[in-house]
This record gives C-alpha cells, sequence and structure tokens, in this order.
C-alpha cells in the first residue's frame, strides 16, 4: 500500500517539474534566514554584481539556498 502511494506521488512530482517554465538565478549564502527577512549583502565579486544588477533590472526575484554540504559556520568573539 505505501509503495503504491509512494509511486503516484513520485509521478505526481515528475509531472509538476514538466510544467516548471521559470528559472531563478541561485545565490548561496550560509545564514540561516525565515521568510521575508532582509537578506543584507555586501557583493564584491564581479559575477555577483552583475547577477544582482540582472535581477533588479527584471523580476527581482532570486533564490537563496545555504549551501549544507561543507558549510563552516563562522566562530563570534
Amino acid at each position: 500500500m505505501r509503495g503504491a502511494r509512494y509511486e503516484a506521488r513520485k509521478a505526481e512530482a515528475a509531472k509538476l517539474r514538466e510544467e516548471w517554465t521559470k528559472t531563478l538565478p541561485v545565490f548561496f549564502y550560509n545564514d540561516p534566514l525565515v521568510p521575508c527577512a532582509p537578506l543584507h549583502l555586501h557583493l564584491f565579486e564581479s559575477r555577483y554584481r552583475i547577477m544582482i544588477r540582472r535581477i533588479m533590472a527584471s523580476s527581482r526575484q532570486f533564490l537563496y539556498l545555504p549551501n549544507f554540504t561543507d558549510y563552516l559556520p563562522h566562530t563570534v568573539r
């Protein structure tokens, strides 16, 4: 029973992925935030400055994604 529900949900998710048409730029940032919290950025790398300029000139939307694979927290002194 459980396997059938899983397979049905998996097929539903695959169908939804096929319908996705929007692609957003991704910005990896390691400080955890809650939805709608301000994100304070100091962009110094030219590739990120270009990305933000393009974002501001278009939809003003981007994807904030923490890096969970090799994240090392900053120590507070």
